[in-house]
């Protein structure tokens, strides 16, 4: 914000997503191999600069050089996965929407507090609890009948999203200000590639500090040499703490992981590994590479052996420019016919037009996704929730990016009556615009 201030106050623009004729100087502190490549094939690379270059060149009284990239523009060293001067944060806001709620209400601090859009169904679910009310036992997804089983004296507090996003947009701005590398992984939590930038126990301390006095929130921090270690970190660090992951510890602390929190293993691997007799990390450690490699494919095989080892080749990725937008909806749909059925996707077009106007985005591809109930599923436990569904999807691309809600509901339509799935069967629905991996500024965006 403070960027964008100096360069509206002398005259500058600030581009958020740039297009080869919208700006003419490329501010960044980091710069990843990839973009290296993208700016060497460019035929006309532009200039690219740090975030002081800005306040050099007013204090200067002039736009100083900057740095063109070129096929002969030296490249540095890559960075070894397992350096121990390579250093990276995870943080995340510890029970982030109680923990909203205490801050506007510190009352409820020091009492099971839980958040649930309902205080007396018994088939609403606990979104979050806080550790007064962990300590009975209670979890998030769990019923609130059960919950108040459990503990009666529970708080039970509704959602106030207004107030989450206003706290998390607090919260990332203290990260930016500690690192200019930030990977958003969810509105309470990131990773933080700080190396180099002070004495890594220092600086979690103060960037706690601050996120505190900005939200009134405690805030956990992970610190290890790579993306999984430090997201181990952070499960010895909560509540309200810090730990620092020593590479000592790292075999006995990845074996007491579940197979699915390692990087890469998805459901496909997870099933993969089963098929092997695979059931524990510890039984994975116990393989060679080059059986791992053998059995799962040399990329997959290799990247398992390393994650089990404690090595992550993986990157602090900043957030990137938004690459789809969509809306979905999977509680409460019961629908009566195709009529209504139609009447519905077309209040969800409206809601995805409305967002599309909001940032400015344009896509060709539209994407209709249904959850259809189960064949042989009853109605579930959840009270008007989908329960288990069978996901269907259908595509379509525009020759031009629609302009209007009604082209997005008509083709929508259309997607439906592909799918052939009877409305009453229906128990979610999901649109979604994009463009092959890019969506395009509307005319006239900023």
């Amino acid at each position: 914000m403070e960027i964008k201030a100096l360069m509206a106050e002398h005259g500058g623009v600030f581009v958020t997503y740039p297009t080869p004729s919208n700006h003419t100087h490329i501010i960044c502190n980091h710069l990843t191999a990839a973009k290296v490549k993208q700016f060497e094939r460019s035929r006309a690379p532009k200039p690219v600069v740090r975030a002081d270059w800005i306040t050099d060149s007013i204090e200067a009284g002039r736009l100083l050089p900057g740095l063109i990239l070129s096929g002969n523009w030296p490249k540095g060293p890559t960075p070894n996965p397992r350096a121990a001067d390579r250093t990276i944060f995870h943080v995340d806001l510890d029970c982030f929407f109680a923990s909203a709620i205490e801050a506007d209400h510190p009352i409820f601090r020091g009492k099971p507090l839980a958040i649930s859009h309902s205080n007396n169904r018994g088939t609403a679910e606990v979104s979050s609890a806080n550790y007064e009310a962990r300590k009975y036992g209670i979890r998030a997804g769990m019923m609130m009948a059960t919950a108040k089983s459990l503990c009666p004296d529970l708080i039970v507090a509704p959602y106030n999203f207004d107030r989450y996003q206003q706290i998390s947009e607090e919260a990332y701005r203290e990260m930016m200000r500690c690192s200019s590398c930030v990977q958003p992984l969810s509105c309470d939590e990131a990773f933080m590639d700080v190396t180099g930038l002070g004495e890594p126990s220092a600086l979690a301390e103060s960037l706690r500090a601050a996120i505190l006095k900005a939200t009134a929130c405690t805030v956990s921090v992970g610190i290890g040499p790579n993306l999984l270690l430090a997201r181990l970190a952070t499960k010895r660090a909560k509540p309200d703490g810090q730990h620092r992951m020593d590479e000592g510890d790292v075999m006995a602390t990845v074996a007491g992981l579940a197979l699915g929190d390692l990087p890469g293993v998805g459901w496909a691997t997870a099933k993969r590994l089963e098929e092997l007799g695979i059931s524990s990390v510890v039984e994975l450690q116990t393989w060679s590479k080059e059986r791992l490699q053998a059995s799962l494919g040399e990329k997959t095989g290799r990247a398992l052996w390393e994650a089990v080892r404690g090595i992550d080749r993986r990157q602090v990725i900043p957030v990137a420019p938004r690459r789809s937008l969509g809306a979905e909806v999977n509680w409460g749909v019961r629908l009566d016919g195709q009529a209504d059925a139609e009447r519905f996707v077309l209040q969800l077009a409206n809601e995805v037009w409305a967002r599309l106007e909001a940032t400015g985005l344009r896509g060709r591809c539209l994407t209709l996704k249904i959850k259809k109930r189960r064949e042989g599923e009853g109605e579930p436990m959840k009270f008007l929730g989908c329960g288990i569904c069978d996901n269907l999807s259908r595509s379509l691309t525009f020759a031009r990016a629609p302009e209007s809600a009604a082209a997005l509901h008509e083709a929508a339509c259309e997607l439906l009556r592909g799918i052939n799935c009877p409305p009453t069967e229906i128990r979610g629905i999901g649109l979604n615009v994009g463009d092959g991996g890019r969506v395009d500024r509307a005319v006239g965006g900023v």
